[in-house]
């Protein structure tokens, strides 16, 4: 496995920008 220091230094900051395309991408569904 590589790049273990990548997910282990910031899962956090993966999920929350998961967390703002599923927003964002609700969001325009919802005003299109």
């Amino acid at each position: 496995m590589t790049g273990i220091k990548d997910t282990t230094a910031s899962p956090h900051l993966n999920a929350l920008n998961q967390t703002k395309c599923k927003f964002w991408s609700a969001l325009i569904k919802v005003l299109t």
